[in-house]
């Protein structure tokens, strides 16, 4: 195997739930040598900020609540991103995080 494929997204890695060690509002650091992939589930609530996945400080990918005919609800998204080696990332968001994998 190449290089350029030793450290490529998928290569040797796989799917690691990761749920009961990740929490909202805290920085986490990918130090595994190579990109990892992020997918967290949420359950985003009425009148709460959405939740939001940051990568480096840079937000990649939002989930909320939009009010339909002027009712709020609850919704439920996936957050996905893919992150670089050495590159931090986290949630943010009252929601409540439902799974949390990375494909590692």
């Amino acid at each position: 195997m190449g290089e350029a494929a030793k450290v490529s997204l998928g290569v040797d890695q796989n799917y690691v739930n990761v749920t009961s060690s990740r929490q909202s509002g805290v920085v986490y650091t990918n130090s595994t040598g190579k990109p990892i992939l992020v997918s967290v589930s949420v359950v985003s609530e009425q009148n709460k900020s959405p939740n939001t996945l940051l990568v480096n400080g840079i937000e990649v990918a939002s989930c909320g609540v939009s009010p339909v005919a002027g009712v709020y609800s609850t919704s439920r998204g996936t957050l996905v991103a893919v992150v670089g080696n050495g590159k931090t990332y986290q949630i943010s968001g009252s929601g409540t995080i439902i799974s949390w994998s990375e494909l590692r």
